[in-house]
């Protein structure tokens, strides 16, 4: 995703520039259904080799939308996952169901702390579960904004643990990464590059010397240390680049 957005934005500035992103891999829908998906926080626009920054506003237009598509689609014909046949037949669906949200935007730091805790939140809230222990039911309850509106859902209680089991991730498998300029080496070259240090969260440089050497030393595109907690990660972009 973050190498299409790349090229997708280098295009449209005219020249190569470089964007952050911090990508969310979620498994789960509403009563911890099976719906994998991404949220994704970036920068709308990026900054060239003289590190100016190019605006470019980012909408869920077609374009992007049938980009991906297609590069999804070539990938899993690339990997022989599909057969060519089958790959035409995808590439031809009038409604490809591939879709773009991308009407958020972040403007305040509560903004983009509560987005931050929503991109990383668990698949079920216990607030929001109850257990019948006498008749071994779990009882979950939908919130009232959102397509099921507050609707309440029964499940014995091993459907239900089963349900919980599809999103234990594989060991070792990180969910939120960074790249480009929220990568960590990206993040640790800051303090050299007026630019972006003049756009960096005023608490971006709290971390001593030594946990900035280390961070900068993890990758540049994808580093893959992406905080667990959602106070880990919401911290991490407090130190992102100001809009």
């Amino acid at each position: 995703m973050f190498r299409l957005l790349s090229e997708y934005l280098s295009e449209a500035a005219g020249r190569k520039i470089t964007t952050g992103m911090v990508s969310s891999l979620q498994t789960f829908g509403e009563y911890a259904s099976w719906h994998p998906h991404w949220h994704t926080i970036v920068l709308e626009g990026g900054f060239d080799r003289w590190d100016r920054f190019v605006y470019i506003p980012i909408g869920a237009n077609e374009e992007p939308v049938e980009l991906w598509r297609v590069r999804v689609v070539e990938y899993f014909a690339r990997r022989k996952l599909i057969n060519t046949d089958f790959a035409r037949k995808l590439l031809g669906w009038k409604h490809s169901g591939f879709s773009i949200e991308s009407n958020t935007r972040i403007y305040t730091d509560r903004a983009r702390e509560s987005l931050c805790q929503y991109i990383v939140r668990a698949p079920v809230s216990l607030e929001k579960l109850y257990w019948d222990g006498l008749t071994d039911t779990v009882l979950r309850h939908a919130p009232k904004k959102g397509h099921f509106r507050g609707e309440d859902r029964y499940f014995s209680g091993l459907d239900f643990i089963a349900r919980m089991t599809l999103h234990i991730p594989p060991k070792g498998k990180h969910l939120v990464r960074r790249y480009g300029v929220y990568s960590s080496r990206g993040r640790g070259t800051w303090k050299k590059r007026p630019a972006l240090a003049l756009r960096a969260a005023e608490n971006r440089y709290g971390l001593d010397d030594n946990t900035a050497s280390a961070e900068g030393d993890a990758g540049e595109e994808a580093d893959g240390d992406g905080p667990g907690p959602a106070k880990g990660l919401g911290e991490a972009l407090g130190q992102g680049l100001r809009n």
